[in-house]
């Protein structure tokens, strides 16, 4: 297998990633110990390696230097920077997605290589204020979250010299009406530019951050 994404670890964490990375038809293994849980990956047909995830010889095993992405999902954060520490030596250009239990934790797993570090409270508990605040924008994003597999999704849209859009405004683009999709974000090399205005210009080698229905987009070629 290659160009494919590791989960160490099959529990509540482990599972949700496992799962949202199949519903995006990407290429999936599980990295697991624990009889029972390797028991329910069987059932569910879902390919895995047995065995201890901040081993090297079991990151060789699930092919890690051909994965596009590994997420670090085990409960202990030490072994959560073990196994980033592992990874990043076998992989220089993985992108390491790590779970941190304590805040504290952070820090480390960042210097040991990851790209990200989530913590589960801290994310459920800016998500309870956003909604409080932001309630319309959250309803929307959850909305195309949780949508049939394939109806909505996010693209980037990188354009080339011979792109027409380039040199045009996003509102003389009009990427909204002609095919119904909606521009996000631009990144404009180390610059990310969150919700454009309409009169923002378009660059060569902009990346467009688009959304809309999964059969238009693919059907355009911007």
């Amino acid at each position: 297998m290659d160009g494919h994404y590791i989960v160490c670890g099959f529990g509540k964490i482990g599972k949700i990633v496992a799962k949202e990375l199949q519903a995006k038809k990407e290429k999936v293994v599980v990295i697991e110990k624990d009889p029972e849980r390797i028991r329910l990956l069987h059932e569910k047909g879902i390919p895995y390696i047995e065995g201890d995830a901040t081993e090297e010889e079991t990151l060789l095993k699930a092919n890690i230097g051909k994965a596009k992405g590994i997420a670090c999902t085990l409960t202990q954060d030490a072994d959560n920077l073990c196994a980033t520490l592992t990874a990043r030596e076998l992989n220089p250009n993985i992108v390491i997605v790590t779970r941190a239990e304590n805040e504290s934790s952070v820090k480390k797993l960042i210097k040991a290589g990851a790209n990200k570090v989530i913590t589960p409270y801290e994310a459920g508990a800016v998500k309870i204020a956003e909604y409080l605040t932001k309630r319309e924008i959250v309803e929307i994003v959850d909305f195309i979250i949780n949508a049939e597999p394939l109806q909505y999704a996010i693209k980037q849209v990188a354009l080339e010299r011979t792109n027409p859009l380039i040199n045009k405004t996003l509102r003389e683009a009009n990427l909204r009406q002609k095919y119904g999709i909606l521009v996000i974000g631009i990144i404009r090399g180390e610059k990310t530019i969150i919700n454009p205005s309409p009169d923002e210009i378009l660059r060569e080698n902009d990346i467009l951050v688009v959304i809309g229905e999964a059969g238009k987009l693919t059907a355009q070629n911007l």
